[in-house]
């Protein structure tokens, strides 16, 4: 039975007759995923595992990089040692411009006109901008823009606290900075 096909024009098609793409593979068994093992076994030093995506203005290497914690990374770069720009170590830590984060989520920049995080919600004036904490599935706490669920503008930066009863947004507001700078706790 046929496992493998070269079409005319080079596309090759693996569990498929007839490839759209370059490579293309398929698999008609629900049982069985489809799945690319990119492997190196190199013996007893590691070595990369890597894809690289290229265009004409850009190059992006996607894999594991052995060197240290044996992280996955996408570098901007063909390399994947170099120009991390994300990386998941093993455990999961998640580092954005960092290759070695040292917490859940580590975001990083060396520049000081770069906006290192930005949360941007919708154009409406219901909408905001938010950073909900949560303790187990319970809300207990909130920073943000989206204060004209509670009164206010959707320009008043917000803090909330949880109470026992809590509701999300509808008590224990603890600090209010609003659009035209004054402050209210």
């Amino acid at each position: 039975t046929e496992r493998m096909r070269i079409i005319s024009d080079g596309k090759v098609g693996i569990g498929i007759a007839s490839p759209t793409q370059l490579l293309h593979l398929s698999n008609a068994s629900a049982s069985v995923p489809v799945s690319l093992l990119i492997e190196n076994l190199s013996g007893s030093t590691h070595a990369d595992a890597t894809t690289i995506y290229k265009t004409t203005g850009a190059t992006f290497s996607v894999g594991i990089n052995a060197t240290g914690v044996d992280a996955f990374k996408i570098s901007e770069n063909a390399d994947i040692a170099t120009d991390a720009r994300l990386t998941i170590i093993p455990g999961g830590n998640l580092g954005i411009g960092t290759a070695a984060p040292v917490s859940r989520l580590h975001v990083y920049s060396d520049s000081s006109s770069n906006t290192i995080v930005n949360l941007q919600g919708g154009n409406a004036t219901s909408k905001g901008a938010y950073i909900n904490f949560s303790r187990g599935n319970t809300s207990v706490a909130a920073f943000g823009t989206k204060a004209n669920i509670i009164g206010g503008t959707s320009n008043d930066m917000m803090l909330y606290s949880a109470s026992n009863d809590w509701i999300f947004y509808s008590t224990a507001e603890r600090m209010r900075v609003q659009a035209d700078g004054n402050v209210g706790i």
